[in-house]
């Protein structure tokens, strides 16, 4: 139980920035989507990811503070992700970050959107992706 603490609290603390954002009236984007607007609200999509997650958790499971950090925000922002949909069925996104130009992509290929939308909760886990990624260069 001591272990789930920190990323549950984490989540409790990204919902409630969310929730302030949303009662302060700044602009926010729902994203019904998985990885940036991607494949829908799909269940399967959500579920596939969380069993990546829980692989994940299980590979970096017995390694130093940096891969327990990692794994602490990549588990508090999956919760709070979670959360926003099952409460609303969408993620609310309020950071936008505008993209560089892209190529223009041959049909059938969607051209990359010129700006893509962010959440607390996505700056956790590309956080975590991170420290796990830094662990294993400094463990060889």
């Amino acid at each position: 139980m001591r272990r789930l603490l920190p990323p549950l609290c984490l989540a409790g603390a990204l919902q409630l920035l969310s929730a302030a954002i949303g009662a302060l009236g700044l602009p926010v984007t729902w994203n019904d989507g998985v990885a940036l607007s991607a494949f829908g609200a799909s269940p399967a999509a959500v579920t596939l990811g969380l069993a990546g997650l829980a692989a994940v958790t299980f590979l970096f499971r017995r390694r130093d503070r940096l891969a327990a950090t990692g794994l602490t925000l990549l588990w508090g922002g999956a919760a709070s992700n979670v959360v926003d949909r099952l409460v609303h069925g969408a993620v609310m996104d309020y950071i936008p970050l505008p993209l560089p130009p892209f190529p223009t992509l041959p049909p059938p290929l969607p051209s990359p959107p010129a700006v893509i939308h962010l959440n607390g909760a996505d700056l956790a886990l590309l956080a975590g992706a991170l420290c796990l990624l830094l662990s294993t260069r400094r463990k060889g």
